[in-house]
Protein backbone atom coordinates (compact mmCIF):
# COMPACT_ATOMS: atom_id res chain seq x y z
CA UNK A 1 0.00 0.00 0.00
CA UNK A 2 1.11 3.69 -1.05
CA UNK A 3 -0.05 6.31 1.46
CA UNK A 4 0.12 9.72 0.96
CA UNK A 5 -0.63 12.29 3.63
CA UNK A 6 -1.52 15.43 2.08
CA UNK A 7 -2.49 18.31 4.94
CA UNK A 8 -5.11 17.08 7.38
CA UNK A 9 -6.40 14.36 4.64
CA UNK A 10 -5.68 11.14 3.50
CA UNK A 11 -5.26 9.52 0.18
CA UNK A 12 -4.08 6.71 -1.36
CA UNK A 13 -2.02 6.05 -4.62
CA UNK A 14 -1.94 2.99 -6.44
CA UNK A 15 1.32 2.12 -8.44
CA UNK A 16 1.92 -1.04 -10.25
CA UNK A 17 3.48 -2.69 -7.24
CA UNK A 18 0.72 -1.61 -4.77
CA UNK A 19 -2.45 -2.48 -3.78
CA UNK A 20 -5.48 0.05 -3.99
CA UNK A 21 -7.53 1.75 -1.41
CA UNK A 22 -9.19 4.50 -0.51
CA UNK A 23 -10.28 6.28 2.75
CA UNK A 24 -10.75 9.64 3.99
CA UNK A 25 -12.77 12.95 2.58
CA UNK A 26 -9.85 14.40 0.64
CA UNK A 27 -8.51 13.96 -2.79
CA UNK A 28 -7.50 10.49 -3.96
CA UNK A 29 -4.33 10.43 -6.41
CA UNK A 30 -4.81 7.26 -9.11
CA UNK A 31 -1.11 7.33 -9.97
CA UNK A 32 1.79 9.03 -8.51
CA UNK A 33 1.79 11.23 -11.33
CA UNK A 34 -1.24 12.81 -9.55
CA UNK A 35 0.73 13.25 -6.28
CA UNK A 36 3.68 14.70 -8.22
CA UNK A 37 1.23 17.73 -9.03
CA UNK A 38 1.51 19.23 -5.18
CA UNK A 39 4.74 17.21 -4.02
CA UNK A 40 5.09 20.40 -0.98
CA UNK A 41 1.84 19.27 0.34
CA UNK A 42 2.71 15.71 0.99
CA UNK A 43 4.15 14.96 4.82
CA UNK A 44 3.59 11.31 5.27
CA UNK A 45 4.47 8.37 2.46
CA UNK A 46 4.11 4.62 3.10
CA UNK A 47 5.70 2.25 1.33
CA UNK A 48 6.12 -0.67 3.86
CA UNK A 49 5.59 -4.75 2.53
CA UNK A 50 5.95 -3.95 -1.40
CA UNK A 51 9.84 -5.97 -1.99
CA UNK A 52 11.33 -2.64 -3.19
CA UNK A 53 15.09 -3.06 -3.88
CA UNK A 54 15.84 0.67 -3.90
CA UNK A 55 13.58 4.10 -3.92
CA UNK A 56 11.70 5.52 -6.80
CA UNK A 57 13.60 8.84 -8.03
CA UNK A 58 10.57 10.65 -7.58
CA UNK A 59 9.43 10.21 -4.03
CA UNK A 60 11.99 13.08 -3.41
CA UNK A 61 10.10 15.54 -5.16
CA UNK A 62 8.80 14.90 -1.29
CA UNK A 63 10.69 17.63 -0.05
CA UNK A 64 8.05 18.66 3.38
CA UNK A 65 7.96 14.52 4.38
CA UNK A 66 7.59 14.24 8.17
CA UNK A 67 7.34 10.39 7.98
CA UNK A 68 8.38 7.83 5.90
CA UNK A 69 7.67 4.19 6.27
CA UNK A 70 9.53 1.88 4.16
CA UNK A 71 8.86 -1.06 6.47
CA UNK A 72 9.16 -4.47 5.18
CA UNK A 73 11.07 -4.37 1.78
CA UNK A 74 14.09 -5.59 0.05
CA UNK A 75 16.67 -2.61 0.55
CA UNK A 76 20.11 -2.73 0.90
CA UNK A 77 21.23 -0.12 1.42
CA UNK A 78 19.65 3.46 1.24
CA UNK A 79 20.54 6.07 -1.22
CA UNK A 80 22.58 9.72 -0.12
CA UNK A 81 19.84 11.74 -1.12
CA UNK A 82 17.58 10.41 2.19
CA UNK A 83 19.08 13.41 3.07
CA UNK A 84 17.17 15.82 0.67
CA UNK A 85 14.20 14.73 3.12
CA UNK A 86 15.24 17.22 5.48
CA UNK A 87 12.20 17.79 7.40
CA UNK A 88 11.55 14.17 8.26
CA UNK A 89 10.90 13.27 12.09
CA UNK A 90 10.19 9.19 12.02
CA UNK A 91 11.11 7.12 9.39
CA UNK A 92 10.58 3.01 9.53
CA UNK A 93 13.25 0.38 7.86
CA UNK A 94 12.24 -2.55 9.75
CA UNK A 95 12.61 -5.49 8.14
CA UNK A 96 14.38 -4.84 4.92
CA UNK A 97 18.25 -5.92 4.03
CA UNK A 98 20.47 -3.26 5.41
CA UNK A 99 24.15 -4.12 5.77
CA UNK A 100 25.08 -0.30 5.98
CA UNK A 101 23.46 3.04 6.46
CA UNK A 102 24.98 6.26 4.39
CA UNK A 103 26.99 9.02 6.35
CA UNK A 104 24.29 10.88 5.20
CA UNK A 105 21.85 9.60 7.59
CA UNK A 106 23.32 11.98 9.92
CA UNK A 107 21.86 14.93 8.23
CA UNK A 108 18.76 13.97 9.31
CA UNK A 109 18.79 16.57 12.05
CA UNK A 110 14.76 16.82 12.98
CA UNK A 111 14.58 13.20 13.25
CA UNK A 112 12.67 11.47 16.24
CA UNK A 113 12.27 8.13 15.99
CA UNK A 114 14.37 5.66 13.50
CA UNK A 115 12.99 1.86 13.00
CA UNK A 116 15.82 -0.20 11.95
CA UNK A 117 15.04 -3.36 13.46
CA UNK A 118 15.38 -6.67 11.48
CA UNK A 119 18.19 -5.65 9.23
CA UNK A 120 21.69 -6.62 8.66
CA UNK A 121 23.54 -4.14 10.38
CA UNK A 122 26.85 -5.07 11.80
CA UNK A 123 28.03 -1.34 11.91
CA UNK A 124 26.55 2.46 12.85
CA UNK A 125 28.24 5.06 11.07
CA UNK A 126 30.00 7.93 12.95
CA UNK A 127 27.66 10.38 12.11
CA UNK A 128 24.49 8.60 13.26
CA UNK A 129 26.15 10.89 16.42
CA UNK A 130 24.24 13.67 14.51
CA UNK A 131 20.73 13.09 15.29
CA UNK A 132 21.31 15.03 18.37
CA UNK A 133 17.14 15.46 18.35
CA UNK A 134 16.51 11.30 18.20
CA UNK A 135 13.69 9.95 21.06
CA UNK A 136 13.45 6.32 19.47
CA UNK A 137 15.82 4.14 18.30
CA UNK A 138 15.15 0.84 17.31
CA UNK A 139 17.98 -1.71 16.34
CA UNK A 140 17.18 -4.96 17.72
CA UNK A 141 17.35 -8.42 15.75
CA UNK A 142 20.72 -6.90 13.41
CA UNK A 143 24.34 -7.73 14.01
CA UNK A 144 25.95 -5.14 16.02
CA UNK A 145 29.12 -5.77 17.95
CA UNK A 146 30.03 -2.14 19.01
CA UNK A 147 28.38 1.44 18.85
CA UNK A 148 30.49 3.86 17.56
CA UNK A 149 32.06 6.88 19.91
CA UNK A 150 29.45 9.31 18.53
CA UNK A 151 26.55 7.50 19.41
CA UNK A 152 26.78 9.46 23.35
CA UNK A 153 25.89 12.37 21.78
CA UNK A 154 21.85 11.12 21.50
CA UNK A 155 21.57 12.78 24.62
CA UNK A 156 17.66 13.23 24.42
CA UNK A 157 17.00 9.34 23.41
CA UNK A 158 14.61 8.23 25.69
CA UNK A 159 14.22 4.45 24.13
CA UNK A 160 16.88 2.15 22.44
CA UNK A 161 16.08 -1.38 21.74
CA UNK A 162 19.74 -3.19 20.96
CA UNK A 163 17.77 -6.68 21.41
CA UNK A 164 19.18 -9.90 20.14
CA UNK A 165 22.51 -8.65 18.75
CA UNK A 166 26.10 -9.84 19.09
CA UNK A 167 27.76 -7.37 22.45
CA UNK A 168 29.64 -9.96 23.39
CA UNK A 169 30.70 -10.14 27.21
CA UNK A 170 30.93 -6.09 28.23
CA UNK A 171 27.94 -3.28 28.30
CA UNK A 172 28.36 -0.92 25.36
CA UNK A 173 29.97 1.61 27.49
CA UNK A 174 28.54 4.58 24.77
CA UNK A 175 24.87 3.72 26.07
CA UNK A 176 26.16 5.31 29.79
CA UNK A 177 26.45 8.79 28.76
CA UNK A 178 22.57 8.64 27.40
CA UNK A 179 20.96 10.01 30.63
CA UNK A 180 17.52 10.74 29.25
CA UNK A 181 16.70 6.99 28.65
CA UNK A 182 13.86 5.91 29.82
CA UNK A 183 13.56 2.18 27.98
CA UNK A 184 16.52 -0.26 27.15
CA UNK A 185 16.35 -3.29 25.80
CA UNK A 186 19.80 -5.60 26.09
CA UNK A 187 18.61 -8.91 25.73
CA UNK A 188 19.94 -11.45 23.92
CA UNK A 189 23.54 -10.51 23.60
CA UNK A 190 26.25 -11.89 25.10
CA UNK A 191 26.53 -9.95 28.48
CA UNK A 192 28.14 -11.17 31.59
CA UNK A 193 28.30 -8.56 33.71
CA UNK A 194 26.37 -5.07 34.46
CA UNK A 195 28.60 -1.86 34.62
CA UNK A 196 28.41 -0.01 38.11
CA UNK A 197 28.19 3.26 36.09
CA UNK A 198 24.69 1.89 35.40
CA UNK A 199 23.65 4.82 37.60
CA UNK A 200 24.26 7.41 35.61
CA UNK A 201 20.97 5.99 33.94
CA UNK A 202 18.63 7.57 36.71
CA UNK A 203 15.62 8.12 34.04
CA UNK A 204 15.35 4.52 33.09
CA UNK A 205 11.67 3.09 33.52
CA UNK A 206 11.69 -0.14 31.86
CA UNK A 207 15.36 -2.46 31.41
CA UNK A 208 15.43 -5.24 29.87
CA UNK A 209 18.35 -7.73 30.05
CA UNK A 210 17.30 -10.87 29.31
CA UNK A 211 18.94 -14.05 27.78
CA UNK A 212 22.48 -12.96 28.31
CA UNK A 213 25.43 -14.47 30.42
CA UNK A 214 24.58 -12.39 33.82
CA UNK A 215 25.60 -14.90 36.98
CA UNK A 216 25.24 -11.27 39.60
CA UNK A 217 22.96 -8.40 40.07
CA UNK A 218 25.11 -5.49 41.35
CA UNK A 219 24.00 -3.42 44.25
CA UNK A 220 24.15 -0.35 42.07
CA UNK A 221 20.82 -1.41 40.17
CA UNK A 222 19.13 -0.27 43.40
CA UNK A 223 19.96 3.18 42.00
CA UNK A 224 18.14 2.89 39.71
CA UNK A 225 14.59 3.78 41.43
CA UNK A 226 12.74 5.16 38.55
CA UNK A 227 12.49 1.76 37.33
CA UNK A 228 9.16 0.41 36.80
CA UNK A 229 10.00 -3.08 34.13
CA UNK A 230 12.46 -4.81 35.15
CA UNK A 231 13.48 -8.25 32.91
CA UNK A 232 16.66 -10.69 33.95
CA UNK A 233 14.88 -14.02 32.45
CA UNK A 234 16.91 -16.60 31.31
CA UNK A 235 19.88 -15.36 32.65
CA UNK A 236 22.50 -17.82 35.20
CA UNK A 237 22.07 -15.70 38.21
CA UNK A 238 23.42 -16.68 41.39
CA UNK A 239 23.26 -13.60 43.30
CA UNK A 240 20.78 -10.88 43.77
CA UNK A 241 22.30 -7.76 45.45
CA UNK A 242 19.61 -6.93 48.45
CA UNK A 243 20.00 -3.71 46.96
CA UNK A 244 17.32 -4.74 44.90
CA UNK A 245 14.90 -3.47 47.76
CA UNK A 246 15.50 0.11 47.05
CA UNK A 247 13.26 0.07 44.07
CA UNK A 248 10.63 1.28 45.30
CA UNK A 249 8.80 2.22 41.86
CA UNK A 250 9.10 -1.26 40.58
CA UNK A 251 5.98 -2.53 38.96
CA UNK A 252 6.95 -5.60 37.16
CA UNK A 253 9.67 -7.88 37.39
CA UNK A 254 10.59 -10.78 35.57
CA UNK A 255 12.63 -13.46 36.66
CA UNK A 256 12.06 -16.61 35.19
CA UNK A 257 14.69 -18.89 34.14
CA UNK A 258 17.61 -18.15 36.69
CA UNK A 259 18.05 -21.11 38.78
CA UNK A 260 16.86 -19.31 41.86
CA UNK A 261 16.83 -21.85 44.41
CA UNK A 262 14.88 -19.63 47.05
CA UNK A 263 13.31 -16.11 46.44
CA UNK A 264 15.73 -13.00 47.98
CA UNK A 265 13.65 -11.66 50.90
CA UNK A 266 14.50 -8.25 49.69
CA UNK A 267 12.01 -8.73 47.03
CA UNK A 268 9.33 -9.08 49.27
CA UNK A 269 9.93 -5.11 49.61
CA UNK A 270 8.65 -3.59 46.49
CA UNK A 271 5.06 -3.39 47.49
CA UNK A 272 4.43 -1.84 43.83
CA UNK A 273 4.77 -5.04 42.56
CA UNK A 274 2.17 -5.96 40.06
CA UNK A 275 3.55 -8.88 38.43
CA UNK A 276 6.43 -11.55 39.38
CA UNK A 277 7.35 -13.97 37.11
CA UNK A 278 9.14 -16.80 38.96
CA UNK A 279 8.45 -20.06 36.21
CA UNK A 280 11.47 -22.34 35.57
CA UNK A 281 13.60 -21.98 38.98
CA UNK A 282 14.43 -24.49 41.85
CA UNK A 283 12.03 -22.79 44.53
CA UNK A 284 10.34 -25.21 46.77
CA UNK A 285 9.19 -22.61 49.40
CA UNK A 286 8.53 -18.51 49.48
CA UNK A 287 9.64 -16.35 52.52
CA UNK A 288 6.67 -15.43 54.52
CA UNK A 289 7.42 -11.83 53.57
CA UNK A 290 6.02 -12.25 50.31
CA UNK A 291 2.48 -10.95 52.10
CA UNK A 292 3.94 -7.80 51.88
CA UNK A 293 3.02 -7.63 48.16
CA UNK A 294 -0.22 -6.86 48.31
CA UNK A 295 -1.03 -5.25 45.00
CA UNK A 296 0.24 -8.28 43.20
CA UNK A 297 -2.02 -9.06 40.79
CA UNK A 298 0.09 -11.50 38.85
CA UNK A 299 2.20 -14.79 40.08
CA UNK A 300 3.81 -17.55 38.22
CA UNK A 301 5.40 -20.17 39.83
CA UNK A 302 5.16 -22.76 37.26
CA UNK A 303 8.18 -25.37 36.56
CA UNK A 304 9.55 -25.21 40.07
CA UNK A 305 9.91 -28.19 42.88
CA UNK A 306 6.61 -26.91 44.99
CA UNK A 307 5.51 -29.78 47.26
CA UNK A 308 2.62 -28.02 48.47
CA UNK A 309 1.01 -24.74 48.02
CA UNK A 310 2.64 -21.71 50.50
CA UNK A 311 -0.36 -20.27 52.60
CA UNK A 312 1.38 -17.21 52.19
CA UNK A 313 0.24 -16.97 48.49
CA UNK A 314 -3.40 -17.19 49.80
CA UNK A 315 -2.72 -13.97 51.65
CA UNK A 316 -2.25 -12.43 48.33
CA UNK A 317 -5.85 -11.05 47.55
CA UNK A 318 -5.34 -9.18 44.85
CA UNK A 319 -4.01 -11.85 42.69
CA UNK A 320 -6.09 -12.48 39.33
CA UNK A 321 -3.75 -14.78 37.75
CA UNK A 322 -1.56 -17.56 39.57
CA UNK A 323 0.34 -19.97 37.45
CA UNK A 324 1.76 -23.56 38.89
CA UNK A 325 1.84 -25.38 36.30
CA UNK A 326 4.59 -27.78 36.53
CA UNK A 327 5.32 -28.61 40.08
CA UNK A 328 5.32 -31.99 42.61
CA UNK A 329 1.45 -30.21 44.37
CA UNK A 330 -0.63 -32.91 46.12
CA UNK A 331 -2.77 -30.85 48.05
CA UNK A 332 -4.25 -27.24 47.60
CA UNK A 333 -5.32 -25.91 51.12
CA UNK A 334 -8.48 -24.30 51.69
CA UNK A 335 -7.48 -21.22 52.17
CA UNK A 336 -7.17 -21.08 48.59
CA UNK A 337 -10.75 -19.95 48.61
CA UNK A 338 -9.55 -16.55 50.38
CA UNK A 339 -8.13 -15.62 46.79
CA UNK A 340 -11.70 -13.85 45.01
CA UNK A 341 -10.22 -11.90 42.74
CA UNK A 342 -8.45 -14.52 41.00
CA UNK A 343 -9.69 -14.69 36.95
CA UNK A 344 -6.90 -17.78 35.83
CA UNK A 345 -5.73 -20.27 37.92
CA UNK A 346 -3.52 -23.09 36.41
CA UNK A 347 -2.45 -26.42 38.27
CA UNK A 348 -1.70 -28.43 35.59
CA UNK A 349 1.01 -30.79 35.69
CA UNK A 350 1.32 -31.25 39.07
CA UNK A 351 -0.18 -34.23 41.51
CA UNK A 352 -3.43 -33.91 42.45
CA UNK A 353 -6.70 -36.09 43.07
CA UNK A 354 -8.74 -33.07 44.31
CA UNK A 355 -9.85 -29.34 45.28
CA UNK A 356 -11.01 -28.00 48.01
CA UNK A 357 -14.73 -26.97 48.31
CA UNK A 358 -13.35 -23.63 49.09
CA UNK A 359 -12.50 -23.20 45.61
CA UNK A 360 -16.54 -21.70 45.39
CA UNK A 361 -15.42 -18.84 46.77
CA UNK A 362 -13.31 -18.20 43.17
CA UNK A 363 -16.81 -16.31 41.76
CA UNK A 364 -14.80 -14.48 39.59
CA UNK A 365 -12.41 -17.50 37.68
CA UNK A 366 -12.82 -17.48 34.23
CA UNK A 367 -10.13 -20.26 33.68
CA UNK A 368 -8.97 -23.28 35.69
CA UNK A 369 -6.54 -25.59 34.22
CA UNK A 370 -6.26 -29.05 35.22
CA UNK A 371 -4.57 -30.36 33.11
CA UNK A 372 -2.16 -33.71 33.71
CA UNK A 373 -3.18 -34.24 36.85
CA UNK A 374 -4.87 -37.37 39.09
CA UNK A 375 -8.69 -35.95 39.04
CA UNK A 376 -11.08 -38.87 38.96
CA UNK A 377 -13.97 -38.62 36.63
CA UNK A 378 -16.25 -37.65 39.96
CA UNK A 379 -14.04 -35.00 41.36
CA UNK A 380 -13.77 -32.97 38.21
CA UNK A 381 -17.73 -33.29 38.15
CA UNK A 382 -17.60 -31.95 42.03
CA UNK A 383 -15.07 -29.20 41.03
CA UNK A 384 -17.90 -28.23 37.56
CA UNK A 385 -20.49 -27.81 40.19
CA UNK A 386 -18.93 -25.91 42.49
CA UNK A 387 -17.55 -23.59 39.67
CA UNK A 388 -20.63 -22.95 37.30
CA UNK A 389 -19.32 -20.27 35.38
CA UNK A 390 -15.80 -20.95 34.71
CA UNK A 391 -13.63 -23.23 31.64
CA UNK A 392 -12.25 -26.10 33.30
CA UNK A 393 -9.78 -28.08 31.17
CA UNK A 394 -8.80 -31.69 32.05
CA UNK A 395 -6.59 -32.95 29.65
CA UNK A 396 -3.95 -35.69 29.57
CA UNK A 397 -1.72 -34.43 26.92
CA UNK A 398 1.98 -35.15 26.05
CA UNK A 399 3.78 -32.19 27.55
CA UNK A 400 6.66 -33.17 29.48
CA UNK A 401 6.85 -30.55 32.61
CA UNK A 402 10.79 -30.52 33.13
CA UNK A 403 11.68 -28.27 30.65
Amino acid sequence: MFLIVIGCSRQTIKLKFNRFSAYGDGKMHFSLEEALEEPASITKLELWHNQLEQLPNEIFAFINLRELNLMDNKFAELPAEISKFEHLEFISLIENELTKLPKEIGKLIHLKGLGLSSNQLSQLPPEIGGLTNLKSLLLNCNRLIQLPAEFRNLRNLQTLSLQRNQFWWEFPDEILHLTSLQNLDLGENFLTEIPSDITKLTNLQTLSLACNRLEQIPCEIGKLTALKYLDLHSNPIEYISPEIKNLVNLQSLVLYGIKLKRLPVEICELTNLHTLLLDRNHLSDLPSEITNLTNLSRLTLGMNEFIELPIEICMLTSLRELILTGNKLRFVPPEIGQLTNLEELRLDGNQLEMLPPEIARLTKLRMLILNDNNFSDEEIEKIKDLLPNTNIDNLKTDIDYSK
